[in-house]
């Protein structure tokens, strides 16, 4: 039965460094692979690895700014200017009990809205920002 390096070197005349380059060894030929080189060639430890870059690049970052998120909403009081996600502009007139707060949207008081904790995009702040 002729063998693969037979096929190969009749396909490319006779090279016998292409015949070794591209010719597949038997597998009783084949070096034994040391623990360290098996556990290397593994495609779980591609999976693995792949996976904790996710969580590292991904989930990291996204539970940190949800907890700055949670934090900003947290710490707004009375007297702090917003601005709501619809872009309405409000001073917080009251922060009542759970998630509402009552602001005020014009300088005479007489316009007043409850609006979800979760609604405000921004607190804005008469400090200039120090970049």
């Amino acid at each position: 039965m002729p063998t693969p390096h037979h096929f190969v070197s009749v396909l490319l005349g006779h090279s016998d460094v292409s015949v070794r380059l591209l010719a597949q060894a038997d597998p009783a030929q084949q070096p034994a692979l040391s623990p360290i080189q098996q556990i290397l060639s593994s495609p779980f430890l591609l999976l693995g690895s792949l996976m904790a870059l996710f969580y590292f690049i991904v989930l990291v970052p996204e539970r940190r700014r949800k907890v700055t998120e949670m934090h900003r909403l947290a710490g707004i009081k009375k007297n702090d200017r917003i601005v709501t996600i619809g872009g309405i502009h409000g001073v917080v007139s009251a922060v009542n009990e759970g998630d509402t707060l009552t602001i005020r949207l014009d300088e005479s008081g007489n316009s007043k809205m409850k609006i979800d904790r979760k609604a405000v995009a921004r607190v804005i702040s008469d400090k200039p920002e120090t970049e």
